[in-house]
């Protein structure tokens, strides 16, 4: 889904106004809308958040 089509679906008048709201969102809470709202729609969960590998300082 591109962000204009999340705009349009929030009803949101500019992407300015969806990506200020949503951007500073830290990636659980994103991830527990994003569950919530599959579920509704019947989607099941989405997968468990990854983590990513440690990497070294050099």
């Amino acid at each position: 889904m591109a962000p204009d089509d999340v705009q349009l679906w929030l009803g949101h008048s500019s992407f300015s106004t969806t990506a200020n709201i949503y951007a500073h969102i830290d990636v659980d809470s994103k991830m527990e809308a994003a569950n919530m709202i599959a579920s509704k729609i019947n989607l099941g969960e989405l997968p468990e958040k990854k983590k990513s590998p440690k990497r070294k300082i050099a």
